[in-house]
C-alpha cells in the first residue's frame, strides 16, 4: 500500500514541479495545485505519520489546519 501512495505523491510532486517549470501560471491550474498539495498533505498524514491508526478527532487536525492555511492562499491568490 506504501507503494501506491508513494507513486501518487511522486506523480503529483512531478506535475506540481512542471507546471512551475513550463510556467504555468492561471487560475484554474493553481486550483488544481491546490486540491493535489491537500490530497498530499492527507496521503502523508493517513500513511506516513501513522494517523490511521488513532481516532477521527486526532486525525482531522493536521488536515483541517492544510484545509485552513490552503484556503488563505486560494483566497490572497483569486483576491
Amino acid at each position: 500500500m506504501s507503494t501506491k501512495v508513494w507513486s501518487v505523491l511522486v506523480f503529483l510532486s512531478v506535475i506540481t514541479f512542471l507546471s512551475g517549470l513550463l510556467n504555468l501560471v492561471n487560475p484554474y491550474v493553481v486550483g488544481i495545485l491546490l486540491v493535489s498539495v491537500l490530497l498530499k498533505g492527507y496521503l502523508i498524514s493517513e500513511h506516513f505519520m501513522g494517523l490511521s491508526e488513532v481516532s477521527f478527532r486526532y486525525r482531522i487536525i493536521p488536515i483541517v489546519w492544510l484545509f485552513i492555511v490552503l484556503s488563505l492562499i486560494g483566497y490572497t491568490y483569486y483576491a
